[in-house]
């Protein structure tokens, strides 16, 4: 809950001008006078993919938390799918990313998913994640930005 603080307290800079560093800080570093958008408040969304998919469509992207494993590390395009025991039982900690959109593929349906990486993660960093299922965690937490 403390970063979401944080962001309603200060806002955020867009990713041109907070590009992200593969590095440990143990404070975020916000030049105000680049401050490109106020979140004036947030909602925790219901664990339910069908409500999290019409808020998306209609509202826009979410923020949402998962389980990542070493098969995430290496993500280059495919649906992402692994299963609850990888899940649960190979996961090196939790990552923060955007839910941004949603398709099918065949006939798996699929998150777009947005990482804060760069273009050199996944598939010019993104990804998609298997849908329906709960993949790792990623209904659990979900958190959508109201933005007047």
């Amino acid at each position: 809950m403390s970063k979401i603080k944080w962001v309603l307290d200060n806002g955020l800079e867009t990713e041109d001008d907070y590009p992200y560093e593969c590095t440990q800080h143990d404070q975020c570093y916000l030049n105000r006078e680049k401050t490109r958008v106020t979140v004036d408040e947030v909602s925790f969304l219901e664990e339910n993919e069908n409500k999290i998919a019409d808020w998306v469509a209609s509202v826009g992207p979410v923020a949402f938390t998962m389980r990542v494993n070493w098969p995430f590390m290496d993500y280059s395009n495919g649906v992402f799918n692994p299963s609850e025991y990888e899940c649960r039982n190979e996961s090196l900690g939790y990552l923060s990313m955007t839910l941004i959109g949603y398709g099918t593929e065949g006939n798996q349906p699929y998150w777009i998913v947005k990482n804060s990486w760069g273009s050199s993660w996944g598939d010019q960093g993104y990804m998609r994640l298997a849908r329906g299922n709960n993949t790792c965690g990623m209904r659990d937490f979900v958190v959508a930005p109201k933005i007047n």
